[in-house]
């Protein structure tokens, strides 16, 4: 009997044993792609990391720390709606 082959990428999304490895990319991706949602920050903010659907940015100037805070749910919509699904949920400002 022959086995229908199944993409990588299928099981990734599928396999209950792989959820660690499929949450580390998303937070990997929010990262990874932040610039592609925000080019406007670029340069100015940087993306630490994704913890427990925080993402932790880094912002040296106050006043766009406060900007960035006021800001804080329509840029987790955006996030959100840009990869199809809840990745981010809290945003952290470091500086």
């Amino acid at each position: 009997m022959h086995e229908i082959p199944v993409s990588i990428a299928q099981i990734l999304k599928t396999s209950p044993e792989l959820s660690k490895l499929r949450a580390a990319i998303e937070r990997g991706e929010v990262i990874g792609r932040f610039f592609e949602i925000f080019p406007d920050l670029l340069n100015r903010v940087e993306a630490v990391k994704v913890e427990k659907k925080a993402l932790h940015l880094e912002v040296e100037n106050a006043a766009l720390r406060n900007e960035l805070k006021f800001q804080e749910k329509e840029i987790i919509e955006r996030i959100n709606n840009f990869f199809g699904s809840q990745r981010i949920n809290k945003i952290v400002l470091l500086g």
